[in-house]
């Protein structure tokens, strides 16, 4: 169609051409011939007109209207159906998305319910070791206490007695303990006993109260 409207174009604009030429010479020739060049230019212009297409709104003759508009319906309707479907995802991937966030707020309110719970377990066993902790604080002073109390016995004990009697009940004694007993006495009473223990115990006696002396005085 489009190639047939190019050559009525050319063929019109060939004709124009020669008609052009034509009128240029009957003027030229004979001036009153310009009636009959008008006239004859007019044909020339309705020949064209009529050589031209029917405007694109009017259906040529033979051809079915409703058949010439066939495809560009079933192009519609595929896009129609094309869109259907892109909504029909749509909407199923917002119901997707609306079922896992509310999983999601369902998991955050049962974790929001552990961290309280394993928060107040941390807090219950904090005080409990606490506690326990005071009672073994508790338990170590009153041992020490106690222990304090029967060193300070016996250190009276011990000073109260014989050097002689006294050195015979050290020799028996643990050593850590005699340690602490001549930790509480005076250094005179000390030697006095020391002198009535063997030489070995009186020897190994002495040296571990220098170390002793020695490590307080640091």
């Amino acid at each position: 169609m489009k190639r047939r409207r190019r050559n009525a174009i050319k063929n019109l604009l060939v004709g124009l051409l020669m008609l052009k030429i034509s009128l240029t010479l009957v003027f030229l020739a004979a001036p009153l011939w310009a009636p009959d060049a008008v006239l004859l230019e007019n044909h020339a212009i309705a020949q064209e007109t009529g050589a031209q297409e029917p405007p694109s709104g009017d259906t040529p003759a033979g051809v079915d209207p409703s058949a010439a508009a066939t495809p560009a319906t079933e192009e519609v309707k595929l896009t129609l159906a094309s869109l259907e479907e892109k909504r029909l995802e749509i909407e199923k991937e917002k119901e997707r998305l609306s079922e896992q966030q509310a999983r999601l707020e369902s998991l955050k309110d049962e974790l929001t319910l552990k961290i309280d719970e394993l928060a107040r377990i941390r807090q219950e066993v904090e005080a409990s070791l606490a506690v326990k902790e005071q009672q073994e604080t508790e338990k170590r002073r009153l041992a020490r206490e106690q222990e304090e109390a029967k060193l300070k016995h016996l250190v009276k004990v011990y000073t109260s007695m014989k050097p002689k009697n006294a050195a015979a009940l050290i020799d028996k004694l643990d050593l850590d303990v005699v340690l602490k007993l001549f930790a509480q006495m005076k250094g005179e009473q000390v030697g006095q006993i020391l002198s009535y223990v063997s030489l070995d115990r009186a020897a190994l006696v002495s040296e571990r109260l220098a170390q002793n002396a020695a490590a307080r005085g640091k």
